[in-house]
């Protein structure tokens, strides 16, 4: 199931245009997955500890098929081999802290676990910190972290290229 579901993004309506930079297709890459981990955000984590095809390809995209797609198509924007795969790295280890930690989350009642949401709270008494920043830590502005994050990604890619 795993398989399928890292298959599909190639179907992904992000995906199946070309994009015109690098940065575009880092971009749609991201966002693709992104979609993924909301839509399966049990299975996402399956995603990210299944083993892999080979020990050194990461999580989420370690398919030999999506490595291959991924590194051709910098390649295809000027990258050299050593930029490609040290983008290939940095990306990788961005897309599963940060879907992670989405996947992980998303409120109970969002997934259709009443019981988790019940058994979730937690008496703060002991926490006055925590208390009282409560309402500020449970505002959700993943997809803006999530793009702040993609594009100072991207930002470092770009400058750290063939130094």
């Amino acid at each position: 199931m795993v398989d399928e579901l890292i298959d599909g993004l190639f179907d992904d309506e992000l995906m199946t245009e070309d994009a015109h930079s690098w940065e575009e297709y880092l971009q749609r890459v991201a966002n693709a997955t992104r979609k993924l981990a909301i839509g399966h955000p049990r299975i996402f984590p399956l995603i990210a500890t299944q083993p892999p095809a080979a020990p050194w390809l990461r999580p989420p995209l370690r398919s030999v098929r999506w490595v291959e797609e991924f590194l051709s198509s910098l390649q295809r924007f000027g990258f050299s081999d050593r930029d490609a795969v040290a983008a290939y790295k940095s990306f990788t280890s961005f897309l599963v802290g940060a879907l992670l930690l989405h996947a992980a989350s998303l409120t109970p009642e969002a997934i259709g676990d009443e019981d988790a949401e019940a058994s979730s709270e937690t008496d703060l008494g002991q926490y006055p910190t925590v208390q009282r920043l409560q309402d500020l830590l449970r505002e959700d502005h993943t997809q803006r972290e999530f793009d702040d994050a993609l594009d100072d990604l991207i930002e470092r890619i770009r400058t750290s290229r063939d130094k």
